[in-house]
Order: C-alpha cells, then sequence, then structure tokens
C-alpha cells in the first residue's frame, strides 16, 4: 500500500531509485506484490493495480515523464537522494487494467 495525502495534482509517483548515490532502487523495481494499492485518504478512495503490469508499463514508458528527485539530509554531513517520475494517474487508468475503491 502507498498512500498520498493530496489527490489534487492527478499523480502518483513511482519510484525510480530510493538512494541513488548507493544505487538501491526505488520501490517500483523490488517490490515483490502482486498488486499495488495507491490510496488518497483525503478522497477515501485507491486505486489497485496489477504489480507486474504496473512495473512493465513504467519500464516501457517512464522516459515519457520527466524525473524528479529529493535529497533527504541523515545527518550533519551526509544525505540521499530518491529519483522518481510523476505519472498522471488518468494516463494510468486509461491504459491498465485499474480498480478504484472506496476506503
Amino acid at each position: 500500500i502507498k498512500s498520498d495525502k493530496n489527490h489534487t495534482t492527478g499523480n502518483i509517483v513511482l519510484e525510480d531509485f530510493s538512494n541513488f548515490e548507493s544505487g538501491k532502487r526505488g520501490w517500483t523495481h523490488i517490490c515483490q506484490a502482486d498488486y499495488l494499492v495507491y490510496a488518497f485518504p483525503d478522497i477515501n478512495s485507491a486505486y489497485v493495480f496489477s504489480m507486474p503490469e504496473l512495473r512493465q508499463w513504467y519500464m516501457a514508458n517512464k522516459r515519457k515523464f520527466r524525473s524528479r528527485s529529493v535529497r533527504t539530509k541523515t545527518g550533519s554531513n551526509s544525505a540521499y537522494t530518491t529519483k522518481f517520475h510523476l505519472i498522471p494517474l488518468s494516463r494510468l487508468t486509461a491504459e491498465l487494467t485499474v480498480e478504484q475503491i472506496k476506503i
């Protein structure tokens, strides 16, 4: 289960690297679940994706979307970078098998 506290952007975040500096791949690559539930608690709604289908789509399409990154400080002199893509939910619901559920 992943969640986003604000649905108004219309995007979901798919993580490419959880720690770019160490080469640690993001959850989109390493998740072993059959399904991803991406929840928006602010609107009591969630979307259920087949994880293998989502991963295959992401690998084929991620370069069409701008990569973003966030730097997280872990101490006075250390930090790591998370890299991800913002993917329009409307694009995913149009191109993948997705079930919307109330939560």
